[in-house]
């Protein structure tokens, strides 16, 4: 007989094969991924829990809850509860922490109103439940505005041990739960001999083993070989079985335990086999692919299910999916298979993709499969498959029919437009921007997540937390006329926040200008750097493929809120005692052109937009920033294209460079460009530009070491894209003809 030590049991927890889980449990919202029986309904989650960088669930409307199903007898509850208020206003509201014996009728442990819920920190509350109860749930039983619940580190302990008998089951490392999984595995023909251990949990009666039976239409496959009948209190039995697969794929049997525990007889156990080591292969892969949801920031996709336990989607950003599963092999979300992704895995019959641009298609490959772990068995035949395209732009058709740029009363139409929105929460944008727009799936169940300024890429466990990565305000909220309150609707524009990274970019950033670095750097962290501009001016140049969105979003904030409680959003200058200068528009507009509009950067104005019921009017247009003077946020009637408020001569060689090796000049120009390459590799360069609705106009291919001249005299005056290429490289730039 093999003794297991009381205090190893009291630390197992059930694998992952059942709804229910085992006593002790706990949930301490280290990550968002619900241990085994435990259930959410509408919550979310705080970035801050009980302890330092931990988390906390978010509750915060009527009848959410937090559930958890187990399948012994609980010991006490243990939870802590704060109250989420504005400014640690009085907590007001009726919380409940309810058990039930089925799952369906429910009794109160404890019900908290108003301000027996703290606002000021988290409170420690211990409950003991029934010893029939099987399910616990902390349940919001009325919402009042204005207060949230926290709600962190529940935990159900094991009963203290009495004196009678007491049945448990252990494979030894793990607790089999009543009616839990257990798997085994073995080629077919062969045998495996396996041992299950029974735990005697009382302290003075013996637990009587009077029988163990096997039952079920594959109980062939096992056998009982030997069983001990009597365990004393504190100790352990065992019980040898043996699998002998005759066929390959999943045997299961029900081992039935007849024993003298008072409420555990008989002690009930699924022995799942598989032969050769796999479950069996679904015989079909699901059907009738459709996309339901179709927009330029997500994909929402659903199928017809098959006979199957689950279902693998793998997608393809770049082509369609040709890679396959691998037997025995589990994927989570995020896991690369050659160059596909898995998006799922699970019994769900639909998914949404995030992690979308706009005018990009987008391909999936979705496989049905049996078993779980190690054993699972894909079917790789044909599986059913697809591709989608995401919108483009979501700006309705009329969306700026009252915009006249030609009116001087522009500025003020322009700000009443966008202004008037639904005011999210900057305490939210965790749960909403990061959690749906700007986050990605990567490998063992992480995400990952791109500083806006420098592209370092922030690894994490979900749910994500604001410690490595901070909320940024493009046009700083030091520079607010009315202040830098978190009530104020400025501060919560989602428009103007990206996550960037704390202290290599956002404190260095701090409330510097954005320019261009081109004299001594003082701080430098991969693509994002503080030094000196062209003027002897300390300020701060984000990476290249960021500098028209940060432009877009300063320019947003300036026409959203100028006039707004009779104050003026124009560009500060200067900054402050310590920045004795300015934001230099010059430079924002530039980078408005040089640097424009993305698929993202697209996506991201529609998603925003489905939060707040507004767009960014510069996302939208080009042409707008032209006719603002953000210097002292006046209008300007007869702009010029791409526009300064230093005019720039036509005739001037501004050159725009592909990767060092073309040079395009010059820019603006009324009637010709001039396109060399500075290096004479025989490689053919060939451009092709487009117009701002998307028309080829000029399509043509050159000699490496040729001067072309293009000839644009008779095209029209407007904003044109010139796409470069040489060898493998390309790059799209902006050419205005006046």
């Amino acid at each position: 007989m093999k003794r297991i030590l009381l205090s190893m049991l009291v630390v197992l927890l059930n694998t992952a094969l059942f709804a229910q889980t085992s006593i002790p449990t706990m949930w301490d919202v280290s990550s968002t991924t619900l241990p085994d029986g435990w259930t959410t309904s509408g919550t979310d989650f705080y970035s801050s829990g009980t302890t330092a960088g931990s988390s906390s669930v978010k509750m915060n409307g009527d009848d959410q809850f937090v559930q958890v199903f187990f399948a012994d007898e609980p010991g006490d509850v243990t939870y802590f509860i704060k109250g989420q208020t504005s400014n640690n206003a009085p907590f007001e509201g009726v919380f409940s922490i309810q058990e039930s014996v089925d799952g369906t009728s429910w009794n109160n442990l404890r019900v908290l109103t108003n301000t027996e819920i703290s606002s000021g920190g988290y409170t420690e509350f211990t409950d003991t439940p029934d010893a029939a109860s099987r399910y616990i749930r902390w349940y919001f039983t009325e919402k009042e505005s204005g207060s949230n619940v926290a709600l962190d580190d529940m935990s159900i302990i094991a009963p203290v041990a009495g004196a009678n008998q007491e049945i448990a089951v252990s494979d030894g490392s793990e607790a089999i739960i009543m009616n839990g999984n257990y798997l085994v595995g073995e080629a077919v023909g062969s045998t495996l001999s396996d041992t299950l251990y029974v735990l005697n949990l009382g302290l003075d009666s013996v637990l009587n083993v009077t029988n163990v039976s096997l039952s079920g239409v594959n109980a062939n496959n096992f056998a009982i070989t030997s069983f001990d009948n009597t365990i004393s209190p504190e100790d352990s039995g065992m019980i040898i079985f043996t699998f002998t697969p005759i066929a390959s794929g999943q045997s299961d049997a029900l081992l039935t335990i007849e024993n003298n525990d008072s409420n555990e007889d008989p002690y009930l156990v699924n022995l799942v086999g598989y032969g050769d080591f796999l479950a069996s292969e679904p015989v079909a892969q699901a059907t009738n692919l459709n996309w339901d949801i179709v927009l330029s920031y997500s994909l929402g996709l659903e199928f017809t299910a098959t006979t199957a336990e689950g279902y693998l989607v793998l997608r393809n950003n770049n082509g369609p999916v040709t890679e396959v599963p691998v037997d025995g092999v589990t994927y989570k979300p995020g896991d690369m298979i050659g160059s596909s992704k898995v998006a799922y895995s699970g019994s769900n019959t639909g998914l949404i993709l995030n992690d979308i641009v706009a005018n990009k298609t987008y391909n999936v490959a979705i496989f049905s499969y049996n078993g779980v772990e190690n054993f699972t068995n894909y079917n790789t035949i044909l599986p059913l498959t697809g591709s989608q395209a995401s919108l483009g732009s979501m700006q309705p058709v009329m969306e700026y029919s009252t915009i006249d740029r030609t009116s001087n009363t522009f500025l003020a139409d322009l700000q009443a437009k966008v202004n008037q929105h639904t005011v999210q929460f900057y305490s939210n944008f965790d749960d909403t921007y990061v959690r749906n727009f700007a986050s990605r799936d990567t490998t063992d169940g992480m995400k990952v997540i791109t500083c806006h300024y420098t592209s370092f890429e922030h690894i994490y466990e979900p749910p994500f937390s604001f410690n490595v990565v901070s909320r940024e305000h493009s046009y700083p909220s030091s520079w607010f006329p009315a202040g830098n309150a978190e009530t104020l609707p400025e501060f919560n524009d989602y428009h103007n926040l990206y996550p960037v990274l704390q202290d290599e970019a956002n404190a260095v950033r701090s409330n510097f200008p954005l320019g261009e670095v081109v004299g001594t750097i003082s701080s430098e962290f991969m693509d994002g750097k503080l030094g000196l501009d062209v003027d002897g001016k300390k300020v701060y140049e984000p990476r290249d493929e960021q500098k028209g969105a940060a432009a877009r979003a300063m320019m947003y904030m300036a026409a959203t809120y100028n006039t707004v409680s009779g104050n003026s959003w124009e560009f500060p200058d200067p900054i402050g005692v310590a920045i004795p200068f300015g934001q230099d528009q010059d430079v924002l507009k530039k980078w408005h052109y040089e640097h424009p509009v993305s698929d993202w950067e697209i996506a991201r104005n529609d998603y925003i937009e489905s939060l707040q019921d507004n767009r960014n009017p510069f996302t939208d247009s080009t042409l707008f920033a032209c006719h603002i003077d953000f210097s002292n946020m006046t209008y300007i009637e007869n702009p010029t294209v791409p526009c300064t408020t230093t005019v720039t001569s036509p005739d001037a060689v501004i050159e725009v460079y592909v990767n060092n090796l073309v040079s395009v000049y010059p820019n603006p120009t009324s009637n010709f460009i001039n396109i060399k390459s500075l290096e004479n590799n025989g490689k053919k360069v060939s451009i092709n530009l487009y117009s701002s609705i998307g028309e080829l106009v000029i399509s043509q291919e050159f000699s490496d070491n040729e001067l072309k001249t293009l000839d644009i005299n008779n095209l029209s005056s407007g904003i044109y894209s010139l796409k470069i290429s040489k060898g493998n490289l390309s790059q799209i730039t902006t050419i205005s003809k006046l």
